[in-house]
C-alpha cells in the first residue's frame, strides 16, 4: 500500500513540472482557476458520495437494502450529472468573463472551461463504483484503480507534446483529460460487474430510501459546500485581487496539497469502512482506541512526508519544477501547516459521519470552514499580500478541528484527558524534540546537489521516524511493530 501511495504522489507531482513546461506560468494559472471553478458544480455530487459510502456500510450484510440503495444512487448521480453538464454549458461564458482573465485568453478559456465540465460529469458517474469498492474493503481493487487515474492523467500531458486538436495547448489539454476521464470511468464500470458481487438493480423502490439518502445528504451539503468553496473560493479571491501568476503559484501549492493529502487519505480511506462498522457495533471503548490509533499513524504518514518538505521546500520545488514561482515557497509551508490540523480532524469526522448525528455538526463547521474568506477577503484590504489567505485558512482549520474533537466527546463520550495526552500532547512532544532538527537544516538553506538534498532527506526521514517510535508509538502498537521487525529480520536471515 505504500508504495502504492509513494508512486501516485512522485507522479502527481512529476506530472505538474511537465505541465507548467509545456502549459508556461501563466496559462497553469488559468489552468488550476478554471479547474478550480468547475469543481464547485460538484457540491450535491460530493454530498451523496458520502452519504452514499455511509449507507453501504451500515448495510454491508443486508443485500436487499444494498440493491435499494445501490439503483437508488445510479439514478441520483445520473440526475446530479446532467444538471452539472447543464449549469456548466450554459454559465460558462459567464463565469469566464468574471473572472481575472487576460483578455486575449478568454476565448480558450471559456471552452476549456466546458471541457472540464464533462470531465466532472465522467468523475461524478464513477462515484457509486468507487463507493461500493470501498464499502466491499477491496483495497487491493480501489489502488490499482487509483494508480491507473494517476497514470492516464500523467499520459495526458505526456501526449500534449505529441498531439495537436487545436491551436491552444491548453484545450488540447481538456480533451485529453476527458478521453481519459472517460476510459477509468468505464474501467470503473467493468471491474465491480466483473470482480464484485453487485446488487440487483430494482426499479421499483420506494421513497424511504430517496428520502434518506437526500435528507443525510442536504446536511453534509453543509459541510461539502464549505469545504470546497473555502478551497476553491481562495483561488478565486487571489485572482481578483492579484494575478494569473499569484495563481500559478498558488496552484502549485495546491499540488503539494493534493499530492500529500493523497498519501494519507489513501490510508484513511482504507481504514474508513473498517471504524464505520466499528462504530456501528456499538463498544465505544474500542472505538476510542481505534480512534486514537488512528489519529496517530494518520499524523506519523503525513509528517513522514511533511517535515522533509517542509524544512527544504525552495530546494525541492526548483528541483521539481525547474524554476521557483514568486511565492510558491511560502504557499508551500503554509499550505503544509493547514493539512496537518486536516489530518488530525479526518478521523475525528469519519466518526461524526458515521454516527448519523449530523445536523448540528454540519451547520456549525461549514460556518467556521467558509469563514476564511471573508478573513481573506479582510486582510487583502488591509495589506494585500496573497500570504494572508493561507493564514485566514491555518485559523479556520484549527478551529474545525477544536470543534470536531469537541464532537467526538458528545457523540462516542470520547476522554478529554486521554485523547489529548494520547494524541496531542505527543505529537506536540515529537515536533518539539524536532524544532532543533528544523533550525539547523533551515538555517542551513543553501543551493546543494541532489545526491546532497537526497542524504539530508533520508537522515531526517530516519530520525523521525526513531524519535516517532519512542514518543508517539503506544506500548501495544510497539509490540505489534517489534513482532513485525523481527519477521523481517527472521527472513532476511533464512534467504
Amino acid at each position: 500500500m505504500f508504495l502504492r501511495m509513494f508512486f501516485v504522489m512522485f507522479l502527481t507531482l512529476f506530472s505538474t513540472r511537465l505541465l507548467l513546461e509545456e502549459l508556461g506560468l501563466e496559462k497553469y494559472g488559468i489552468y488550476d482557476l478554471v479547474f478550480g471553478v468547475v469543481l464547485l458544480f460538484n457540491i450535491l455530487g460530493g454530498a451523496l458520495a458520502t452519504a452514499l459510502q455511509r449507507f453501504y456500510n451500515i448495510s454491508y450484510n443486508n443485500k436487499d437494502k444494498l440493491s435499494i440503495i445501490y439503483s437508488v444512487s445510479l439514478k441520483l448521480f445520473f440526475i446530479v450529472s446532467f444538471l452539472v453538464l447543464t449549469l456548466g454549458l450554459i454559465f460558462s461564458s459567464a463565469i469566464v468573463g468574471a473572472l481575472n482573465i487576460p483578455t486575449y485568453s478568454l476565448i480558450e478559456t471559456e471552452f476549456f472551461f466546458r471541457l472540464c465540465t464533462l470531465n466532472l460529469v465522467f468523475i461524478i458517474l464513477r462515484l457509486p463504483f468507487t463507493a461500493l469498492i470501498l464499502s466491499n474493503e477491496k483495497m487491493g481493487l480501489y489502488s490499482i484503480l487509483s494508480i491507473l487515474d494517476t497514470i492516464f492523467k500523467f499520459l495526458s500531458v505526456l501526449l500534449l507534446t505529441y498531439l495537436h486538436f487545436s491551436e491552444s495547448k491548453l484545450i488540447d489539454f481538456g480533451y485529453l483529460i476527458d478521453f481519459f476521464s472517460f476510459f477509468i470511468t468505464i474501467l470503473y464500470v467493468v471491474v465491480c460487474y466483473s470482480k464484485l458481487d453487485m446488487p440487483s438493480l430494482k426499479w421499483d423502490n420506494g421513497k424511504t430510501t430517496y428520502k434518506e439518502i437526500l435528507s443525510f445528504s442536504g446536511w453534509t451539503l453543509f459541510g461539502s459546500a464549505a469545504s470546497l468553496y473555502s478551497q476553491q473560493g481562495l483561488s478565486i479571491l487571489i485572482n481578483k485581487f492579484f494575478s494569473v501568476i499569484v495563481n500559478a503559484a498558488n496552484a502549485v501549492s495546491q499540488q503539494v496539497y493534493t499530492a500529500v493529502y493523497q498519501f494519507v487519505s489513501s490510508f484513511q480511506t482504507a481504514f474508513t469502512p473498517y471504524l464505520m462498522k466499528n462504530y456501528i457495533e456499538g463498544d465505544k471503548e474500542k472505538i476510542s482506541k481505534i480512534l486514537i490509533f488512528f489519529s496517530r499513524l494518520s499524523v506519523f504518514l503525513y509528517l513522514l512526508i511533511a517535515v522533509p518538505l517542509f524544512i527544504f521546500s525552495k530546494q525541492i520545488i526548483v528541483l521539481w519544477l525547474g524554476q521557483e514561482p514568486q511565492y510558491a515557497v511560502i504557499f508551500v509551508r503554509l499550505t503544509l501547516i493547514i493539512v496537518f490540523f486536516e489530518v488530525l480532524s479526518a478521523p475525528l469526522w469519519i466518526t461524526i459521519q458515521a454516527s448519523g448525528k449530523i445536523e448540528k455538526y454540519q451547520i456549525i463547521i461549514s460556518g467556521i470552514l467558509i469563514a476564511n474568506l471573508p478573513l481573506a477577503y479582510l486582510f487583502f484590504l488591509i495589506w494585500n499580500n496573497p500570504i494572508w489567505a493561507f493564514l485566514a485558512k491555518i485559523l479556520t482549520a484549527f478551529f474545525a478541528y477544536i470543534y470536531r474533537l469537541y464532537m467526538m466527546v458528545e457523540i462516542i463520550e470520547l476522554s478529554y484527558k486521554k485523547y489529548i495526552y494520547s494524541v496531542v500532547f505527543k505529537v506536540l512532544l515529537l515536533l518539539g524534540c524536532m524544532t532543533p532538527v528544523f533550525w539547523y537544516f533551515m538555517s542551513k538553506a543553501m543551493e546543494m546537489s541532489i545526491l546532497i538534498l537526497f542524504s539530508k532527506i533520508v537522515f531526517i526521514v530516519l530520525f523521525f521516524s526513531i524519535l516517532s517510535y519512542l514518543l508517539l508509538i503506544g506500548k501495544d502498537e510497539k509490540k505489534e511493530i517489534n513482532i513485525i521487525i523481527l519477521n523481517f529480520i527472521n527472513r532476511i536471515k533464512s534467504i
